[in-house]
């Protein structure tokens, strides 16, 4: 007895191992489950009204035995194991793929942010001309100011010159009689 569980537990390892054989009973489990369900869920019945509940509810039909025990878990079973794969091969390959695609994005951005040494030189150099020009402008600024601050003063003398001019011809009545005579 002991030996010939041993060969059945023998031959139950290697077709579980199978995956044909062990796909195509995940697949009859799957189509079958309601027949399953109903042979061990309700105690209350004897095995026989069981089976026969079975035979004539769940299989009842010509085709509807065939399909249950045989065609829907063989198609299934091939399902799983020539088109599924693929599918999920497929998937696999197209999500690789945005990985890849999203760590070159990844390092190029971080290139970016890295500068090399030629480039900082490159900075510093144009920061260097810039200040340069900056000094130079202040420098031309000043100079402007101060010819502006001269020209004002040079004005201010030339306002207080003409008002002394105007007030010596007021006071000396000429400015009124040239004026009356002119006609213009």
């Amino acid at each position: 007895m002991k030996d010939e569980l041993e060969l059945l537990w023998t031959g139950l390892k290697v077709r579980v191992k199978d995956t044909f054989t062990s796909t195509f009973f995940i697949a009859w489990v799957l189509w079958n489950w309601r027949a399953l369900l109903y042979i061990v869920y309700p105690m209350s019945m004897d095995l026989d009204s069981r089976l026969n509940h079975i035979e004539f509810n769940i299989y009842a039909g010509a085709w509807k035995p065939w399909l249950l025990l045989c065609v829907g878990p063989l198609v299934s079973t091939l399902f799983f194991l020539l088109v599924l794969p693929r599918w999920v091969n497929r998937i696999d390959k197209t999500y690789q793929a945005f990985l890849v695609e999203r760590r070159k994005a990844q390092v190029e951005a971080q290139a970016t942010l890295f500068w090399t040494a030629e480039e900082v030189e490159q900075v510093l150099e144009k920061n260097k001309a810039l200040q340069l020009e900056i000094d130079e402008v202040r420098k031309r600024m000043g100079e402007i100011s101060n010819d502006m601050m001269g020209m004002r003063q040079n004005l201010q003398r030339a306002q207080g010159d003409a008002a002394m001019l105007r007030q010596n011809i007021d006071e000396a009545g000429l400015g009124k009689a040239r004026m009356s005579g002119y006609r213009g």
